[in-house]
Formats: structure tokens, C-alpha cells, sequence
């Protein structure tokens, strides 16, 4: 399911630092997306797109940390543990990608008008407490793919470099 090397590197390496970039900027644009309709009308489907983008790369980095796995030293409990982390993304940038769909499809529904092209259309009627309960729910979402992708990182980073140092040691 996707490459294992490239360039002579392990993928998952590379790959990592794009699921480093989607998430966030999935998080961020879905965000503006719901709180601020201006930013929403401009960014129009792009929003899902990234969603489904990172939805994309994550099961993708996975496969490739998983044949990075079986390279590795089987009994490396750091390494279980940032695998272990490592899978409990996906449900994550699930949920963000549903998010960033559903905001987008809010903000289309509430127009006046339909979508033609650039930015000439008005928002219709919007009740202001579902806003703010969409921009709520968005910034929780995010936030907690946020954190799941810090907790995945941090262990995968002191993995490497505890494996680093104590190869250096010997």
C-alpha cells in the first residue's frame, strides 16, 4: 500500500514529515472554515480536500512505519509504543476529515445563493448559536487530532534517538 523506500530512504520517514504538515493545516482551514464564513466562502472545497488528502496519507505512513518495524530490532519498547500510537491516529483524522466535510457542506447549504465562482456569493441566514456549536465542535476535533499527532510524534522521536544513542555507545 504505498512505497516502502524512497530515494534510498525509508518512506515512512518522508512521509511522516507530510502527515506533519496535512494535519495541522487540515485542522487550521477547518477551523476558519466554520468560525469565520468570509475565510469559508474562499476556501470552498479545498477544505474537505485537504481532509481527504490526510485521510489519505496516514494509513499510507503507517504501512511504510510498519515495514520500518519488521527492519528494526523486535524488543524495542519504545518503538512498540510509538507503533502502538501510530494506528490510534487514523480514527482521528477520520473524524477531522468527516468535520472538515461537514463544515464544508454547512456553510454551502446556509448560502443564498449557489456557488458560481470566486467570492460574489452572500451568506444566507445563519442561527448564530449552530455556528458557534460547529465552530466549537471543529476546534475539539482539531485539537484532539492535534494531540494524537504530538503523542504519536514525541514517541517516534525519543524511539529514534534513544536507538540512536545507544547505538553510538556500542
Amino acid at each position: 500500500m504505498g512505497p516502502n523506500v524512497i530515494g534510498g530512504l525509508p518512506a515512512h520517514i518522508l512521509l511522516v514529515h507530510a502527515v506533519l504538515v496535512f494535519v495541522p493545516l487540515t485542522a487550521l482551514v477547518t477551523v476558519l472554515h466554520a468560525a469565520w464564513p468570509a475565510a469559508g466562502r474562499r476556501l470552498g472545497v479545498v477544505t474537505p480536500l485537504l481532509g481527504l488528502v490526510t485521510l489519505i496519507l496516514v494509513p499510507i505512513t503507517t504501512n511504510a512505519g510498519e515495514w520500518l518495524q519488521r527492519q528494526l530490532p523486535a524488543d524495542n519498547p519504545d518503538i512498540n509504543k510509538h507503533v502502538l500510537l501510530g494506528h490510534g491516529l487514523l480514527p482521528y483524522v477520520a473524524v477531522l476529515f468527516a468535520v472538515s466535510f461537514g463544515v464544508w457542506w454547512y456553510a454551502r447549504m446556509t448560502r443564498s445563493s449557489r456557488p458560481i465562482f470566486g467570492d460574489e456569493r452572500s451568506d444566507g441566514a445563519r442561527a448564530p448559536w449552530v455556528t458557534i456549536a460547529v465552530t466549537l465542535l471543529t476546534v475539539l476535533v482539531s485539537a484532539a487530532a492535534l494531540y494524537q499527532l504530538y503523542r504519536v510524534g514525541e514517541s517516534g522521536s525519543k524511539a529514534v534517538w534513544r536507538f540512536v544513542v545507544e547505538n553510538q555507545a556500542k
